[in-house]
């Protein structure tokens, strides 16, 4: 209390913060649909009601609301609920690589198999890049082989 009881301002400052919603908006819910249907982020949000300026930002501003992670995250939740795991998708894009046809190889199918590997690759590289760290450096001999090499081997 200040003087004469009357409240200090310090009093109504935790009211007058703005909190931060924990839930996802329509609108953010409508540009996650419309981006998993294919739409680009900026077409999604416009389509979404979001004004134009707004949807120019970058991916960043939009993904890093604590409210589209958090249903980024029961969507992944769900997904290994239901099998949809690394290791479930590593066999599923094996299975597209040796992809057949009537008349053997099924070439489309494992070329459009490799450029997902590709891209699936070139952001595991980025990642390690910015900040990701390599635990440590195998030999093809030792990936394939399973066995740890010898140091005095790679010596020499």
């Amino acid at each position: 209390m200040g003087e004469k009881g009357v409240p200090g301002p310090h009093i109504h400052q935790e009211h007058l913060r703005r909190k931060r919603r924990s839930y996802p908006t329509v609108r953010q819910i409508k540009t996650l649909q419309l981006m998993n249907q294919g739409m680009s982020k900026r077409k999604a949000m416009i389509t979404a009601g979001y004004k134009p300026g707004w949807a120019s930002r970058p991916y960043k501003e939009f993904f890093s609301s604590p409210a589209v992670k958090s249903v980024l995250l029961g969507m992944k939740d769900v997904m290994i609920d239901q099998g949809l795991t690394k290791e479930f998708m590593a066999a599923k894009i094996k299975q597209w690589v040796d992809a057949e046809g009537e008349k053997g190889p099924d070439f489309e199918t494992q070329i459009k198999a490799y450029d997902r590997w590709e891209k699936i690759m070139e952001r595991e590289e980025q990642s390690q890049l910015q900040g990701g760290k390599v635990k440590r450096k195998i030999e093809f001999t030792e990936f394939v082989t399973g066995k740890e090499a010898n140091n005095d081997e790679t010596q020499s």
